[in-house]
């Protein structure tokens, strides 16, 4: 039984560690968007060079 709520503990901590992210990733919505930008445009040039 004791090994069945370390594990849920553990599911727990993972799931809240995603949710912050997710909230992260959201927040940097608008970075995120001019980075890969900047990351599409830079991929698109190295293709040009080949």
């Amino acid at each position: 039984m004791e090994d069945g709520v370390g594990v849920l503990i553990g599911l727990v901590c993972v799931a809240l560690i995603q949710l912050i992210m997710v909230i992260a990733i959201l927040r940097l919505s608008d970075n995120t968007k001019e980075i890969l930008r900047i990351l599409s445009d830079w991929e698109e040039r190295s293709e040009n060079k080949k």
